[in-house]
Parts: C-alpha cells; structure tokens; sequence
C-alpha cells in the first residue's frame, strides 16, 4: 500500500517519525485526487468548510471510499449522497452522523468516541503534561490551536518571542545570538532565539507588536 499525505502544520520532528516510504504532498486536493481511500484529520475552519464538495469529488478517482473522523462540515452531504448513489464514492465512514446519511446505503456511521478508550485518555494526559513541561522548561510549542508550533532543540540559554506577525522582532538579533527560528500563524508569531540574554529579552519586548517575552536560562 502507498500511503500519500499533507499536513501545512507538520513538524520536523514528527515529520521524521514517518515512515521514509510515506510521500508528503503539497496540499489536500492533491491528495484527495490521487488515492482510493482518503482519510480526513482536518480541524473545521471556514476556508475547510465543505472542503470535499461537488467539484473536489470530480476530480477524486472513481469507486473512491472516504472516511472522515474530523467535523461532519467538512463534507458536503448532499454532494456525498449524490456521489453515492453515482457509484463516483463506493462508501463514506464516519463518526458524524446526520439526518441525511443515516441510514443511506454505502454509508457507515460509528460512535464518536475515538479518544475515549482509557488507553487514550492515558496517552492523552501523558502527552499533555510533556507538551507543557517542554514549553516552560524549553519555550517549544507543539500541536497548539491558536499559535504557531516551533519545537528547536535547546542550546543553552534562549528567549521566546510571541508577537504580531508583522513585528520586526529579528531586528534586534545580534551576532551572539546562535540560533534563530520563527513561525507565523494567522495574525501571530512565535520566535525561538538560542544564545540570547536577558538584556537582549529586554529590547525584544519594548518592540511594537511583542506581546510577550521570556527568557529561559
């Protein structure tokens, strides 16, 4: 089986998790036109909403079979039930049932209850408690909803910077400093600088557009 994926939020270090023989692409449609079985692991935002309609399915390959255990918005249910019964979808599994899927033929529906075995909840808080532990002790952030994610491995003393985007925050970077990284999501970025002190931490922060400085020794 090949397997074909895209994730605009994945990180380096997760990406090196991943199998050598799985092939990232450059985006979702790319994916959703060239696999059998696509399946969907995307938050529900309006530039997601309806993101397999009537067109996307189009250009999908015939017989396809969708699963979706993201948000029942992302697939639009009146172009799914026509592809259904076209055959262009050969069956759609999720755990977002509705009153227009439920009981339609090549539909599944199953409990939403994915994270609710113990050993995931298990996994969950153990993973939780690291994410945390790892961005007071080393300013990284991982799988977070609102900021951009930037996890650099530490070394020595660093400063985070969360700020506008537009804010000139590499400006004040200077010759001592020995790393710097920096993401942006939305309206905000996230910064990671290794080798700076905190008198530099000082001058980040009178910057416009910083809204927060830490140093980390």
């Amino acid at each position: 089986m090949d397997v074909i994926g895209y994730d605009p939020f994945l990180s380096e270090a997760n990406k090196a998790k991943l199998d050598p023989a799985v092939k990232i692409m450059n985006s979702n449609e790319e994916v959703m036109v060239n696999c059998d079985y696509l399946s969907i692991h995307v938050p529900l935002l309006p530039d997601t909403k309806d993101m397999v309609d009537a067109d996307m399915i189009a250009k999908m390959r015939d017989g396809v079979r969708i699963l979706n255990y993201s948000r029942d918005g992302l697939v639009n249910c009146d172009a799914l039930l026509d592809a259904l019964k076209s055959g262009k979808v050969a069956k759609y599994v999720t755990d977002f049932g509705n009153d227009k899927i439920l009981g339609e033929e090549n539909v599944i529906v199953i409990p939403h209850l994915g994270a609710s075995t113990p050993e995931s909840e298990d996994n969950c808080a153990v993973m939780a408690c690291n994410q945390i532990k790892d961005y007071i002790e080393n300013g990284n952030i991982v799988n977070s909803v609102n900021y951009p994610c930037l996890s650099v491995p530490r070394n020595g003393s660093r400063v985070t910077v969360i700020s506008k985007a537009d804010a000139d925050v590499k400006a004040v970077a200077i010759a001592g400093m020995t790393g710097f990284n920096t993401k942006t999501r939305g309206a905000y970025a996230y910064t990671i600088i290794d080798g700076a002190t905190e008198e530099e931490a000082a001058q980040l922060a009178a910057l416009d557009g910083v809204v927060k400085v830490r140093f980390i020794g």
